[in-house]
C-alpha cells in the first residue's frame, strides 16, 4: 500500500469518526421555552409579592398567579400550558422539561410527603424527584424531568401540574410555574452519518491526489 492510499485509507476513518463524534453534527438541540427563569432552584422564602413583581410582564399562569392555598382547607392548586413548536420535519430522539415550581411544600423531612402529580397530553408521568426537595416556608424547585419522545411528535406538549395533598401542618396547597423549558434534540441516522463522512472523503482525496 503506498503512501497515498495509506493516507486516503486512514482520512476514511479519521473523517467518519470526527463528523459521527461531533456534537454540531451528532445532534440538534431545539427548546420551547415559556416564562423566564426569575428564581433559582433552592430560592426560599419565596412571598407572594415577589412572584407577582417577577412575572408581571410574563404569559400566564407564568405572571405570578398562585394557585391554591395553604392555609385555605382541602385548597389545592393546579396549572396548565402547552409547549408549541416546529419540528422542522425532523423526528426527535429525546427530550426533556425543565420547570421552576414554586412552593409545593414536599420538605425535606423523615417521611416527605408526595404532594404533586403532573401529567403530557393528560397521561400521568413519575413524579417521585419532587417528593423531599422543598424548604420551609416555601421555596423553588427547578426540576428537569424526561419527556417521551411519542408525546412531543404532533408539535405540542400540553403539561399539567396539580397538588394532590397539602404539606406537614398546612390545610391546603398553593402552587405556581416559575418558567418552562422543553428541549428536544435529534440525532441524524447512521447513514446520514456515513454520507457525510464520504462527502469528506471525496475532498480529502482530490487533494491528496492533487499533491
Amino acid at each position: 500500500m503506498n503512501r497515498t492510499l495509506r493516507a486516503l485509507v486512514g482520512a476514511i476513518f479519521a473523517t467518519i469518526i470526527a463528523i459521527a463524534s461531533s456534537p454540531q453534527i451528532a445532534a440538534g438541540s431545539s427548546m420551547s421555552l415559556l416564562g423566564n427563569q426569575d428564581f433559582n432552584d433552592g430560592k426560599s422564602p419565596v412571598f407572594a409579592s415577589e412572584m407577582a413583581a417577577a412575572g408581571a410582564d410574563e404569559p400566564f399562569p407564568f405572571d405570578g398567579s398562585l394557585f391554591g392555598n395553604d392555609f385555605v382547607d382541602d385548597s389545592l392548586g393546579s396549572f396548565v400550558y402547552t409547549h408549541t413548536f416546529d419540528l422542522g420535519g425532523e423526528t426527535p430522539n429525546e427530550a426533556e422539561l425543565t420547570i421552576g415550581l414554586i412552593d409545593h411544600d414536599s420538605f425535606a423531612a423523615t417521611f416527605p410527603v408526595d404532594t404533586i402529580d403532573f401529567y403530557f397530553d393528560g397521561v400521568k408521568q413519575p413524579d417521585a424527584i419532587f417528593k423531599g426537595i422543598s424548604a420551609r416556608p416555601s421555596s423553588v424547585s427547578v426540576v428537569t424531568v424526561p419527556v417521551p419522545v411519542n408525546f412531543i411528535l404532533d408539535g405540542e406538549l400540553v403539561v399539567y401540574f396539580a397538588a394532590t395533598k397539602p404539606g406537614s401542618s398546612y390545610d391546603g396547597n398553593g402552587i405556581a410555574p416559575d418558567f418552562s423549558l422543553l428541549e428536544f434534540r435529534t440525532i441524524p441516522e447512521p447513514t446520514t452519518i456515513v454520507m457525510l463522512g464520504i462527502g469528506g472523503v471525496f475532498i480529502t482525496r482530490k487533494t491528496l491526489l492533487g499533491k
